[in-house]
């Protein structure tokens, strides 16, 4: 890894794709204002030790992208997303989602596809198209979120609450999932998931 103690805070990104930061371990994004006029305003490539906290995200396209198979302990907790097209996409390893508010999200406030060990935890949706998108993943957990009125504001009417395709190896427990259009849990071409106390 090239770059060590990296601190993110206090900067004003605006514009289209603000910021990338690939090899970095040690990363802290807290305390930054997005005038974002499209694109992500942060992607990180193969990045060790990420806390992303305490930030408000009303303007981009997409919030945060994570990729990278060396990607470890990235960890999202306490922030807004709001008006955005996508929260947090994510081809990367070893992510974990936590106490965070997404709303008015037009197409998915989480994505993940491949890799491993994803938490999703803690989060409340609201006002969104699909809340959390899983595919092509292996050993993921989510559990305690709220997701509601998430109904698409289009006459596809595609809306869910957690769609989960070709993934395995999940736990979906203790969520609250209402008002979806199309349904509150979705599997396709799923292995060993445990589903458990959802209040559907």
């Amino acid at each position: 890894f090239h770059f060590e103690s990296v601190t993110v805070t206090g900067a004003t990104f605006n514009g289209y794709s603000a910021l990338t930061i690939v090899d970095a371990e040690s990363v802290d994004v807290t305390g930054n204002t997005y005038n974002m006029t499209g694109g992500t305003a942060i992607t990180f490539q193969n990045t060790k030790n990420v806390t992303i906290h305490d930030e408000e995200i009303t303007a981009a396209q997409t919030a945060f992208s994570i990729t990278g198979s060396e990607t470890e302990n990235f960890q999202i907790y306490d922030n807004t997303f709001a008006n955005l097209n996508y929260g947090i996409t994510s081809t990367a390893p070893e992510v974990t989602i936590r106490n965070n508010e997404f709303s008015k999200i037009s197409s998915y406030a989480i994505q993940q596809n491949s890799y491993y060990n994803l938490t999703v935890s803690g989060n409340t949706f609201e006002d969104c198209d699909i809340a959390v998108r899983i595919y092509s993943t292996d050993s993921f957990t989510v559990k305690d979120n709220v997701m509601s009125n998430n109904r698409i504001r289009s006459a596809s009417g595609s809306s869910y609450g957690v769609y989960l395709s070709s993934a395995q190896y999940g736990t979906i427990t203790g969520n609250t999932i209402s008002q979806f259009d199309q349904a509150g849990l979705f599997y396709s071409s799923v292995n060993v998931i445990t589903t458990t106390g959802n209040d559907i």
